[in-house]
């Protein structure tokens, strides 16, 4: 699992995430994740395009992300998630709790619409 960063704007962070988010991988993005709260409050989108597997743990650190941002008072969704993983989404039932947008741009709509809920 690789994670990339670069600003989308005025207080709003793009993460794309590549590889798996699984039991191996989740606790470096979950450092990832509070790394980010840690610092300003800034809203979240995070790309999933180049993620082709994601376990419950996985799952579970993209609920952590929502929760912090939630917590921050600031936006926060995904966006471009692959087929295979948007289905392990929607069987969780995590597409209820999550913004799962298709692009970067309606996800960053959404980040923006969030911030302050």
């Amino acid at each position: 699992m690789e994670v990339t960063k670069h600003s989308a704007g005025t207080n709003t962070t793009v993460m794309a995430v590549s590889g798996r988010l699984d039991a191996v991988t989740s606790p470096a993005f979950e450092k990832e994740v509070t790394a980010f709260f840690s610092g300003p409050a800034q809203g979240l989108a995070i790309a999933l395009d180049r993620v082709d597997y994601v376990s419950s743990a996985g799952l579970r650190a993209l609920l952590l992300a929502a929760k912090k941002a939630k917590e921050a008072g600031v936006g926060f969704a995904v966006f471009g998630v692959q087929c295979q993983v948007l289905d392990v989404v929607k069987v969780s039932g995590l597409d209820s709790l999550l913004a799962v947008k298709p692009t970067e741009a309606e996800a960053l709509t959404e980040v923006a619409r969030g911030a302050g809920r």
